[in-house]
């Protein structure tokens, strides 16, 4: 009787250790989400509006198109300076940058139609995947942000 409880206590015991661990498949550990519900609501939501606003020129995959969109798979540009990409995200991009050593001049248009929650769900969406670290960006720090990237953006 005891060893047929067994095979069921290990099942229980491994899901428990599972929970616990905040590694998942993709290798990221995602310990540093406050709020996985949310975390998880917006990936689902943000990669809908990726795919809809963005995925043309980044490509499906954040591979970026030749020598025309840049990548944000990898992309060194987008992680040196996250702030600097979440208004680029809303306000758009002119002018030449360089993301990984490569120069791209292709103007990227504004998101302005685009509502503070759509804009974090995509920016959500864009940090936690392509190889970048997992992060949950919220409408208020999109919100707080744009004083600064109305004099930043070109």
């Amino acid at each position: 009787m005891a060893c047929s409880k067994l095979p069921s206590l290990l099942i229980v015991l491994w899901i428990s250790y599972s929970a616990l661990s905040c590694k998942y498949r993709d290798g990221n550990d995602y310990s540093s989400i406050p709020d996985r519900k949310k975390y998880l609501q917006y990936i689902t939501a943000g990669k809908q509006l990726y795919l809809e606003h963005c995925g043309n020129c980044h490509q499906d995959d954040g591979a970026g198109l030749a020598r025309l969109y840049p990548p944000l798979k990898n992309s060194d540009f987008m992680n040196a300076d996250p702030e600097r990409t979440l208004c680029i995200i809303k306000f758009g991009q002119r002018g030449m940058i360089k993301v990984n050593g490569v120069e791209f001049n292709m103007e990227m248009p504004s998101n302005s139609r685009l509502s503070g929650l759509e804009l974090a769900e995509i920016a959500t969406y864009v940090f936690s995947t392509f190889g970048n670290k997992p992060v949950l960006v919220t409408p208020d720090q999109m919100e707080a942000l744009e004083p600064e990237c109305k004099n930043s953006v070109n």
